[in-house]
């Protein structure tokens, strides 16, 4: 079975139950959801797209959204999500690379498709949806010309699905391949980790493009035995609370800063959130105090969990049964890969670091969910690639139970003074102090030391506290080479449309800082 055959195996056993609900929108059934997505499949065939074509697709989280990645998966058209949050210029590169022959534009962005597709020299089809799009077709109109039955295309497993813009967080913006068969294998990874029934209900919160059509984005676990997925635009606290009290969900993918803000809303008290039984986090590190905040006021819903572009939301997960062996941990482990996953952890030597806790290497996946590699970047694919493993450039430890721990980006290790420091481990100290919401770390020149350790500082509102105070509380907890040099006090951290926190960016801003 592959991602095409869901909706129309849920139509012939449940044809009547809830396929996608929205708050303030109407429901689609599964019979509606199969017919959906079968018309929109066949108008794509009506315009001549063909199987490796590029459909790009430019909206926020709606219903036409998850029409789009079922008529990709039952056409063989390639499905091109973009990054809504990038401006025109940086869609216009991203766009240039993939080479789309058509666009879906969502009358909520009309006015930034059309800076976009001007400069499209293959663009041929620009398709719009939602009321007032200005596009010359129509999607509603042209699906209301097809047929509500199967197009009947024969689609290979390892054909493209769905091309997956990376987090950006390094530089460019790639395209990570998502073939039929890695997003189907990613999918029932997810199931096999928590229990999926007929019942569940999985709210999408992520922007659909985030690893686009995978089992975070688009075609959740809960799909494959009938669950529904309650769908928001875009994710909004007040917006989540209602869902999850209003629909009863059962499960949700969520980066640690939006859980922070459920947790925060002055609303929270007024909804009931017992249904909500597994929160898998990931997207930046997931703190231990987080972790503990959300187990005293909702129960123990958090799995946290590592997972990539390159990989279909597969990787490692925390599972709950593993918190037992981490409890006294400074720093939240990873866990241990999915069941249908493989992981090393590899010293620069290219062998696998011992099972010390301490020692660091390199994170590398293998399984069959892992991309076969970048749409036309071989050199870039090659570079991350040792066999079937995927080395991902991220800095872990392993501890005496085969727990992974994720601890740096590689290329954010600092190197003061001759040491290595993971920021994380500085990062979590920081963040521990009352006073602070959140805090990046980051290595800047140094003349003497090559680099100084500089602390970037998010206050929690209301709360101050003094450079002196921070370092005496971040002493208590990890060394003194270890603690920053220097600090700095802003409102908000750049982060990627997924949450990430763009170091490069405070980088960048940030060269020069003042050393205390």
């Amino acid at each position: 079975m592959l991602i095409r055959d869901i909706p129309g195996r849920n139509a012939e056993y449940k044809p009547e139950a809830d396929a996608i609900v929205q708050l303030d929108g109407p429901t689609l059934s599964w019979k509606e959801l199969s017919e959906q997505s079968n018309r929109f499949a066949r108008a794509l065939v009506t315009l001549g797209l063909e199987p490796g074509d590029r459909l790009a697709i430019l909206a926020p989280n709606c219903p036409e959204y998850i029409e789009f990645f079922f008529a990709c998966a039952k056409t063989g058209v390639a499905g091109a999500p973009v990054n809504i949050r990038q401006t025109a210029s940086e869609l216009v590169s991203y766009l240039s690379y993939i080479e789309p022959r058509a666009v879906l534009v969502h009358a909520d962005y009309a006015e930034l498709g059309a800076a976009v597709t001007d400069q499209l020299p293959t663009l041929e089809f620009v398709i719009g949806t939602g009321e007032g799009h200005g596009a010359p077709l129509d999607l509603g109109v042209l699906m209301a010309a097809e047929d509500p039955s199967a197009p009947g295309i024969e689609v290979p497993g390892d054909a493209i699905y769905q091309l997956c813009p990376t987090s950006g967080t390094t530089g460019t913006v790639k395209g990570a391949i998502m073939t039929q068969d890695s997003a189907i294998a990613s999918v029932n990874g997810w199931a096999m980790e928590y229990p999926v029934t007929e019942n569940s209900t999985y709210l999408q919160m992520l922007s659909l493009f985030f690893n686009s059509g995978g089992p975070a984005s688009g075609v959740p676990a809960a799909f494959l035995k009938g669950g529904r997925m309650v769908l928001i635009p875009s994710f909004e606290p007040l917006s989540v609370l209602r869902c999850i009290n209003d629909f009863k969900v059962t499960a949700s993918t969520m980066v640690p800063t939006m859980m922070r803000m459920l947790l925060d809303h002055p609303r929270r008290a007024e909804f009931d959130l017992s249904s909500f039984t597994h929160a898998t986090m990931g997207g930046a590190p997931v703190s231990a105090a987080l972790v503990e905040e959300v187990r005293a006021t909702i129960g123990p819903v958090v799995f946290p969990m590592y997972a990539m572009a390159e990989t279909a939301s597969s990787g490692l997960i925390l599972r709950q049964e593993q918190y037992s062996l981490v409890a006294d941990r400074t720093l939240l482990p990873t866990g241990r890969p999915q069941a249908n996953m493989n992981v090393r952890v590899v010293g620069d030597d290219g062998t696998d670091v011992p099972g010390d806790g301490t020692t660091t290497g390199e994170v590398w996946l293998k399984g069959p969910a892992v991309s076969p590699g970048y749409f036309r970047k071989p050199e870039d694919t090659a570079a991350c690639r040792v066999g079937d493993w995927l080395k991902t450039g991220d800095i872990a430890v392993v501890d005496e139970y085969r727990i992974v721990t994720l601890v740096d980006r590689k290329k954010d290790i600092i190197i003061t003074g001759g040491i290595n420091v993971v920021s994380r481990e500085v990062e979590e100290a920081l963040a521990s102090h009352p006073a602070v919401l959140e805090a990046a770390v980051i290595g800047v020149p140094h003349e003497q030391w090559g680099e100084a350790i500089h602390a970037v500082i998010v206050l929690r509102e209301g709360e101050g506290v003094s450079d002196d105070a921070l370092r005496a509380h971040a002493l208590e907890q990890i060394a003194k080479y270890k603690c920053p040099q220097s600090y700095e006090y802003i409102p908000e951290l750049p982060r990627t449309a997924t949450g990430k926190v763009l170091k490069r960016e405070l980088r960048a801003r940030h060269a020069a800082p003042r050393i205390s």
